[in-house]
């Protein structure tokens, strides 16, 4: 089996899937969040086979919620990590069941005879993408419910994956194009259905409705194509690979806001979401130098910021040892469960 990559899925003995966070992961175990469950009373699944989605959206303070109830019951998904310091959802390798490729599920879907309306919409939109941007279908993939095949043509949205920094960039590029182009099938969210997603942002975030509303504007991979919602998910190739768990290893020291400029977006597509800072002015908290980094596990704040712009963090000071470059420095997390779900990244 190949290295587990962010957005892959994979299932439990108990018919649990799990949403794979980032790349780098224990020998034994694979970093996710649960994401759905059994449940006689789900929206998803077919037939008799139906499920629950646990974490509605992926918050801090959620994810709290279901270790909670992990703890009680299914011990065996929390882990201890000493590299990152935290406590965290992680599967064992033996508890899987059944992995899910994204790439491999969009290549199956592209030669099957019989699709269902959502996946013939998927399949149209992919080559849509690929057409317009000139980046070939197998650096596309699906995540979500249609990967894991319990998607509800009358409401699912698509969630599509990109491979690469490079080819995120091209599709980037695309799709703020076909926004503008009159008459394209693929456009942003407006009237009451932008107005309902900034509110569930400042409900579920610590921002107000109009920087929800600043957010979402800077948002690219996220829109509507002939009236089905889609997201699109930057995911690393192979090649850009470059750390594995353990060559970093992460110390807590308690909770901070800063001022800082961003001096690069490099890594601020992905997630978990980097940003290189400069000029770092913490203004509460431990008064630290060297801090390079703003990290955040919180899919909203990525890719927001661009290179020179000032923004305001508060989030979880975290010491950081480099064992491959032999060096020490800091970064701020966002999106711990130690922040509790009052972190944030903001710009003016």
């Amino acid at each position: 089996m190949k290295g587990f990559k962010d957005r892959d899925f994979i299932r439990t003995g108990e018919d649990f899937f799990f949403c794979v966070i980032g790349y780098a992961h224990p020998p034994d175990r694979v970093i996710s969040y649960l994401k759905y469950t059994p449940s006689p009373g789900g929206k998803w699944g077919k037939g008799a086979t139906r499920f629950k989605r646990v974490l509605p959206y992926y918050t801090a303070s959620l994810l709290l919620e279901t270790f909670q109830v992990l703890e009680k019951q299914y011990p065996q998904y929390l882990f201890d990590s000493p590299v990152l310091g935290i406590r965290m959802l992680a599967v064992p390798l033996a508890h899987i069941k059944t992995y899910y490729d994204p790439v491999e599920k969009l290549r199956q879907l592209f030669k099957a005879v019989r699709v269902d309306p959502l996946q013939a919409r998927l399949v149209e939109f992919v080559q849509l993408l690929s057409g317009e941007s000139g980046i070939p279908e197998t650096f596309f993939g699906v995540t979500g419910s249609l990967l894991i095949d319990i998607h509800q043509p009358k409401f699912s949205d698509m969630d599509v994956t990109i491979s690469s920094g490079e080819n995120s960039r091209k599709l980037r590029e695309t799709l703020l194009s076909l926004y503008e182009t009159p008459k394209s099938p693929i456009s942003r969210l407006e009237g009451r259905a932008l107005r309902r997603r900034c509110k569930m942002m400042s409900d579920l975030y610590p921002i107000s409705m109009k920087m929800a509303r600043k957010i979402y504007e800077r948002k690219w991979n996220i829109g509507r194509y002939r009236g089905t919602g889609f997201s699109i998910h930057p995911i690393k190739s192979d090649e850009e690979l470059v750390e594995k768990y353990g060559d970093r290893l992460f110390t807590p020291k308690g909770m901070v806001k800063v001022r800082a400029v961003v001096s690069d977006v490099t890594e601020s597509s992905f997630l978990p979401a980097t940003y290189g800072v400069a000029h770092a002015l913490i203004v509460e908290g431990p008064k630290v130098a060297g801090l390079r980094e703003v990290t955040t596990y919180e899919g909203l704040y990525g890719g927001i910021a661009e290179v020179g712009e000032e923004i305001l963090v508060r989030g979880k000071l975290e010491g950081v040892e480099d064992k491959r470059k032999q060096e020490k420095y800091y970064r701020v997390l966002v999106g711990s469960l130690e922040g509790a779900g009052a972190d944030y990244v903001k710009f003016t």
